[in-house]
């Protein structure tokens, strides 16, 4: 399920933010970006990982989905091949930056 408007809850969150990031010191116009964009239609699900490590997809239905679209955290929007089963741990020759490293 996609949360496909801005409701009143998405923008207390959304000025929350701004606010937590102009207390932070970051700039006016970043601050004012924030808090004009609603990150939730941007953000139709994201995954987590359990204390196990294993993936489970958020999507706006649950409970907590808010609170982490408007978080000041990176949320893992894809994983390999487009699932959760199909991550694979990055080392240093299959992460981007050491994929093409020569030792």
């Amino acid at each position: 399920m996609t949360v496909a408007i801005d409701t009143e809850e998405a923008r207390g969150r959304r000025n929350a933010l701004a606010d937590r990031l102009a207390d932070a010191g970051h700039g006016r116009r970043w601050v004012e970006a924030v808090r004009a964009v609603p990150r939730h239609l941007f953000v139709p699900e994201f995954h987590t990982q359990d204390p196990t490590g294993r993936w489970r997809t958020v999507q706006a239905a649950d409970p907590a989905y808010l609170d982490a679209v408007y978080s000041n955290l990176a949320l893992t929007t894809q994983l390999t091949d487009g699932t959760p089963d199909g991550l694979r741990q990055l080392t240093g020759e299959q992460s981007p930056s050491g994929r093409d490293r020569k030792h």
